[in-house]
C-alpha cells in the first residue's frame, strides 16, 4: 500500500510473524517476475530495504526467495514462463549480492 509517503507491505497470504527482510525480499523478487510492476516501485522497496535492514539479511532472504520461486515454477510445470523470468530474478540476486561484496 502506498500512502503517498511510505510503502506498506501487507503479507496476507503468509500471515504470521516472519522476518520483515524475508517479506521485503519476497516483494522485490516477485516484482522482478512481473511486467506490470514499475521500476519506481521496485526502487522504493530497495531504498527502504537498504535504509532499514542489514545487507546480509537482504542478500540471504533474497537468495532464499529466489530459490523457492524457482522450485515453484518447476514443481507447478511452468518452466516455459521461468525462462523469461530468470534473467530478471538473476538481476535482483546480483543487486542483493552486491550489498555484501
Amino acid at each position: 500500500i502506498d500512502d503517498g509517503k511510505r510503502v506498506w507491505l501487507v503479507d496476507a497470504h503468509h500471515l504470521g510473524s516472519g522476518p520483515v527482510a524475508y517479506d521485503l525480499a519476497e516483494a522485490v523478487v516477485s516484482a522482478s517476475a512481473r511486467a506490470s510492476v514499475t521500476a519506481a516501485g521496485v526502487e522504493m522497496l530497495w531504498r527502504w530495504a537498504t535504509d532499514h535492514l542489514s545487507p546480509a539479511d537482504i542478500a540471504i532472504c533474497t537468495a532464499s526467495v529466489a530459490l523457492t520461486m524457482s522450485d515453484a515454477y518447476r514443481r507447478l510445470g511452468h518452466s516455459k514462463e521461468a525462462v523469461h523470468v530468470a534473467p530478471h530474478v538473476l538481476d535482483t540476486l546480483n543487486r542483493a549480492h552486491s550489498l555484501v561484496r
